[in-house]
């Protein structure tokens, strides 16, 4: 998280100012589902919240949920459009607060996260996005495809991939999600092939921890929940 912040906050260079910036800077997170997209970029904003004038986040998964996420932000300015009946009146008029928005008196500038988009609307997502804006403003999109982040970020965005965790790190993240006291060699064991089961994915496995802590059960709890709802764990 610490590479992306600086990605987005840093305005100067050891020579001085960095003129060449293009802003909205843009940035990505992307990977398989389940990896934890969204969760790391809740954890970004929320950790770095102070870092920029204003937060707003935005369903991407389809232009209606897009437009859905806009009517709330223009709520939220108290824009005159707000009242206006045609959509397209309403998100160009947040699209031009995004562009005309100067940095407030500390020199923060807004960031948009655009949660989840889908390589099949990612034309959807460039007709929401603000043009260029010569004071600041931050971009951060997560989609599970590279090919789609690279195409949102052109040639000077940071695209970042969450990988797969390490049987060894998965084993534990379960154990201390699920609260498992019992550290024995058996435990220990038995959550490494449940991990694996599941292709150690991070969100799926605090996911089972909440079912067992829950449940008030065991390690065999997680493997009950996963026979029951193998579609759901796997997608």
């Amino acid at each position: 998280m610490s590479s992306l912040h600086s990605f987005f906050t840093k305005y100067t260079s050891a020579g001085g100012p960095e003129t060449e910036l293009t802003f909205p800077r843009r940035a990505a997170i992307h990977g398989m589902a389940g990896i934890g997209k969204t969760q790391t970029a809740l954890k970004f904003a929320d950790r770095y919240q102070t870092s920029f004038s204003c937060v707003f986040w935005a369903s991407a998964a389809n232009s209606i949920k897009l437009a859905q996420s806009y009517d709330r932000f223009i709520e939220l300015l108290d824009l005159p459009e707000k009242n206006r009946p045609e959509q397209h009146v309403r998100i160009n008029a947040v699209k031009r607060w995004l562009v005309e928005k100067p940095l407030d008196a500390d020199g923060r500038g807004w960031l948009l996260i655009m949660d989840n988009v889908d390589k099949a609307c990612i034309q959807d997502v460039f007709g929401f996005l603000p043009s260029s804006n010569p004071h600041g403003g931050f971009i951060l999109f997560t989609t599970r495809s590279h090919e789609t982040a690279a195409r949102l970020l052109g040639s000077t965005g940071l695209s970042l991939e969450l990988k797969k965790m390490n049987e060894a790190d998965a084993s534990e993240l379960l154990l201390r999600a699920a609260e498992v006291k019992n550290r024995s060699p058996n435990a220990a064991e038995r959550a490494k092939e449940i991990a694996k089961s599941i292709g150690s994915l991070p969100l799926v496995l605090d996911q089972l921890g909440f079912v067992v802590r829950e449940a008030e059960g065991d390690l065999d709890t997680c493997v009950a929940y996963i026979e029951k709802n193998k579609t759901m764990v796997s997608s």
